[in-house]
């Protein structure tokens, strides 16, 4: 083989030796990138193109693949040999075991070791199908056992939740019971009749009088079921409320008004008493003034 950038027959030679020892060291085909190494080591690599490098790498690849047939053929062939021999110079049980493990030969061989090395084969690759088998029942009962955890989690977790409304509708329960009765209590107060307050009607003809001035009271007892007797009281607003104190004037229910002789100038209050059988009541008082009369002087 010759190149164009052309080196040597015997740089080539030593080249494909280079290439095919580093093959057998490395047991496999040689890329493009160690061809280019070794002739780089070599200071051949400026000498040669692409083309030529690559020509370089087919070659070595070429007599390596041979050089892997040649070997396979010769093991195969020792292999068929031992195998078929064994069994008539070394038994039955070393060409049984032989066959087993070089599969490939134990068409050669007599019927009965055929049927046994395939029955063998079959209960390993049987034997690796149940360990294969296991291992992914034991992946599914890993899983089965997360699910379950997640489950068992879960459960937990809607037995808080559960537990949590439990407690709301019991309270929700209590709130509706109380919100009942003071319904009922509120339709209670609203269908009592109106509690009608005593009151005498008191009313003064004015609201303030002189000294001089008689006072006149207008009045009307209302609202009161029973009462054993009225009275009507002129007193000064600062004295404490009693229905003994005067002046006053013993009243019946239907009257209409009372008079009262002058006052001194100050605050009064008019009083009105019912008698409920046991005690005196006040049920009203109307505050009125008295003034001193003005003097006037005559020219």
């Amino acid at each position: 083989m010759t190149f164009k950038n052309s080196i040597s027959e015997n740089e080539y030679n030593k080249l494909i030796e280079t290439l095919s020892y580093r093959q057998k060291e490395l047991e496999r085909r040689i890329t493009i990138d160690e061809v280019r190494g070794t002739l780089r080591e070599m200071g051949l690599l400026e000498l040669l193109r692409e083309n030529d490098i690559k020509e370089v790498r087919k070659e070595v690849n070429r007599e390596f693949k041979g050089q892997q047939r040649r070997k396979y053929f010769i093991s195969a062939s020792i292999l068929t040999i031992l195998v078929a021999s064994s069994f008539t110079f070394m038994g039955y049980k070393l060409a049984t075991f032989l066959a087993f493990k070089f599969p490939d030969t134990a068409a050669n061989l007599p019927p009965l070791i055929r049927i046994e090395v395939n029955t063998r084969v079959q209960i390993i690759e049987l034997k690796e199908e149940l360990e294969n088998r296991k291992e992914e029942i034991q992946e599914k009962e890993r899983k089965i056992d997360e699910l379950q955890d997640e489950v068992n989690t879960l459960e937990n977790q809607l037995k808080d939740e559960r537990e949590k409304i439990s407690a709301k509708e019991e309270i929700i329960n209590k709130l509706q019971k109380e919100k009942t009765i003071l319904q009922e209590k509120l339709a209670a107060l609203n269908n009592k009749p109106e509690e009608l307050i005593p009151t005498a009607n008191l009313k003064p003809d004015k609201e303030r009088y002189t000294d001089l001035e008689n006072i006149f009271v207008n009045f009307s007892f209302e609202n009161i079921d029973y009462a054993e007797g009225y009275i009507i009281q002129l007193v000064p607003s600062n004295r404490p409320v009693s229905y003994s104190s005067r002046p006053r004037i013993d009243v019946g229910k239907n009257d209409k008004s009372v008079e009262f002789t002058p006052r001194t100038p100050g605050n009064y209050e008019i009083r009105a008493y019912i008698n409920t059988g046991t005690q005196w009541k006040l049920i009203q008082r109307k505050p009125i003034e008295v003034t001193e009369v003005p003097e006037y002087k005559v020219e």
